[in-house]
């Protein structure tokens, strides 16, 4: 609701503001893992990753790998943050596998329920997407759109 009819959002935690701004400042550029969690609707999916400094890749705990150059001088632990509308399928060998476990056709959108790196991660796709309980698939996400957050402290990592 905040996002649709305030100029200006104030989240706070506790009784300490997180971070104050228009609402798709919050939205582009969180804070903290906190604030990217609280903002937008579906909720950020939070997966931990780990980095080794020079590589374009990140790493899932799964072994899966995700190409994010703008984080090649990071090296250690991290929680990477995806927007549920930032993902892609990809028909090809490109992106990380989930496993479908639950379709929600609204008509012009799909919702879906997948099971990744041992958590579930939700998906909207602004299309149609024929899939079902079940099945395995790839999906992608343009690295820019991702965010990377300390695990000590939740702030966002700025990139490179």
């Amino acid at each position: 609701e905040a996002m649709t009819m305030a100029d200006i959002v104030v989240v706070m935690r506790d009784g300490i503001v997180e971070q104050a701004g228009r609402p798709l400042e919050l939205y582009d550029r969180p804070n903290n893992q906190f604030v990217a969690g609280f903002i937008g609707s579906p909720a950020m999916n939070f997966f931990p990753v780990t980095t080794t400094a020079g590589s374009h890749e990140i790493a899932f705990d799964d072994g899966q790998h995700l190409v994010m150059p703008q984080y090649s001088g990071l090296d250690g632990a991290y929680t990477i943050g995806i927007r549920p509308e930032h993902l892609r399928h990809s028909d090809g060998d490109a992106g990380f596998m989930v496993d479908i476990e639950a379709v929600e056709q609204t008509g012009s959108e799909t919702l879906l329920q997948a099971g990744f790196n041992g958590k579930t991660m939700t998906i909207l796709l602004r299309e149609r997407f024929a899939a079902a309980p079940g099945e395995k698939t790839r999906f992608t996400i343009d690295p820019t759109l991702a965010q990377m957050f300390e695990t000590d402290d939740g702030r966002r990592v700025i990139p490179e």
